[in-house]
């Protein structure tokens, strides 16, 4: 149980940027797990559960930090908008350790899970934008993904990178299976 006081509040700070072609926004937050609606006590139900909403972010957010990326922007089609890279990476990998792998449903999710809500800062990505990022970025996010379930940024379990690889092999699956639908 976390105690509950001033000094003794549990906060993730993060910082996200977001590029357009009309402008450059860089959001800057705080998540507050006692603001957030999110159960500060673990969850008994199961090792996934067990974490504290904020050390899970902070669990994604090292993993994500520590894997590289081969831009700061994505952007989906030519001329479209860009997203923050780190952004969408970060939405993903926490999406994919749920067990959450459909795009569609991983836009859905972020309109309604607070972690995602709070990941997206209520720019919820379009599952055509996620499914281009996950293409695109495969290597980086199996890399990001195993990080994450390893929990070290300075060395990866082969079994995480497994793991990883076969998260999105069920990603793509779902999809495909989505749009033949």
């Amino acid at each position: 149980m976390v105690p509950d006081g001033p000094e003794h509040r549990i906060v993730v700070a993060f910082v996200l940027t977001e590029m357009s072609p009309t402008r450059h926004l860089i959001v800057t937050g705080g998540w507050d797990v006692g603001s957030m609606g999110v159960n500060s006590e673990p969850s008994r139900d199961g090792m996934a559960n067990q974490w504290l909403a904020s050390d899970l972010l902070s669990r994604v957010f090292h993993a994500v930090g520590a894997t590289p990326w081969s831009g700061l922007g994505f952007q989906a089609e030519p001329g479209g908008p860009t997203a923050a890279t780190r952004m969408l990476a970060s939405v993903l990998v926490l999406a994919y350790s749920r067990g959450v792998v459909g795009s569609d449903e991983i836009a859905e999710a972020c309109g309604n899970v607070p972690e995602l809500e709070y990941l997206c800062s209520g720019d919820v990505p379009e599952p055509r934008v996620l499914r281009r990022f996950r293409r695109h970025h495969t290597p980086a996010l199996v890399e990001g993904l195993a990080r994450f379930w390893t929990g070290s940024v300075d060395g990866i379990s082969p079994l995480a990178m497994e793991r990883a690889r076969r998260c999105l092999e069920m990603a793509v699956a779902a999809d495909s299976l989505a749009m033949d639908f």
